[in-house]
């Protein structure tokens, strides 16, 4: 088992120095800047996770305290959850579109995973209501962080935090696999316009990523309501995190009405069906998640 903790670990620093490559191509200081800040927080994170992996599988007899906080901060500095999400609006603020897509979709896959695994097999002492709280903290925080926001990035990196929270919550009711692919159609097809400067259909995928219907981040949350209470998840929690991602709408609809109203100069005057097409994709990827 602790082969395959550090082989995750360094599937990981494989993906970070991809991350880094890619932030070369840009020769801009502020996205080196930027690009050096998140190579530390990681190497760090990963350096906390590999020591509590090789405490957790081995017969050194330490606190089981000590390495389950290892392991939490470690996981946590990594996912920009809470208590450790001070890097991530400082970091994406700064990153070119491609990259934050990159920071929120494929460098959370093993981290999410290795937290999975974790949960299942190890019993964390803080217990189910104590990540859940902390899953309900990351969400409030990404809520409050994007209500203060000023620009475009920043506010994609409020909405990161906020469904790190869901993806926290969704692996403790073992639904993560598909609020992560929810997630994922749903963030790069807002990338895509914003990255073509279409604001239109980018405004229009924003509200899909705040998770209102008919876009696949709502049934995405419907299912991990779902299963949440299936798995005997507190009523009054899973009710919290639905009011905090009701008030999450207001910044989601502040920047995407701004999109709308003072860009509207590059509004797509006639149909193209390449232009929707990603549109019409996030919509059949919410059915199709819904029917299975």
């Amino acid at each position: 088992m602790s082969s395959g903790w550090i082989m995750i670990i360094l599937m990981m620093e494989l993906g970070l120095f991809f991350f880094v490559f890619m932030c070369m191509e840009y020769n801009l200081l502020s996205i080196a800047r930027s690009c050096l800040k998140y190579f530390m927080i990681q190497s760090v994170s990963s350096l906390l996770l590999l020591v509590s992996g090789l405490l957790l599988f081995s017969m050194l007899d330490l606190p089981s305290w000590l390495v389950h906080l290892f392991f939490l901060v470690g996981v946590t500095l990594k996912l920009g959850a809470f208590p450790m999400l001070f890097w991530v609006i400082p970091v994406l603020g700064e990153l070119p579109f491609i990259l934050i897509g990159m920071v929120g979709c494929p460098l959370k896959v093993l981290p999410l995973m290795m937290y999975s695994a974790y949960y299942a097999s190890c019993n964390p002492p803080v217990g189910v209501n104590g990540m859940n709280f902390i899953s309900l903290l990351t969400m409030v925080s990404g809520v409050w962080l994007g209500l203060h926001v000023k620009t475009t990035r920043g506010m994609l990196g409020a909405s990161s935090i906020s469904h790190t929270g869901w993806f926290i919550l969704s692996t403790h009711s073992a639904s993560i696999m598909k609020y992560f692919m929810c997630y994922a159609v749903s963030l790069i097809m807002v990338l895509y316009y914003l990255w073509g400067q279409n604001s239109f259909m980018g405004a229009l995928n924003l509200l899909g990523l705040a998770g209102l219907p008919p876009f696949s981040v709502f049934v995405g949350k419907i299912i991990v309501v779902y299963t949440s209470l299936r798995s005997n998840i507190s009523e009054v929690f899973l009710m919290l995190a639905m009011l905090v991602s009701a008030v999450s709408l207001f910044y989601y609809l502040k920047f995407s009405f701004s999109m709308y109203l003072y860009n509207s100069n590059v509004m797509p005057h006639k149909f193209s069906f390449a232009g929707y097409f990603p549109f019409m994709v996030n919509c059949a990827f919410a059915l199709l998640f819904l029917c299975v």
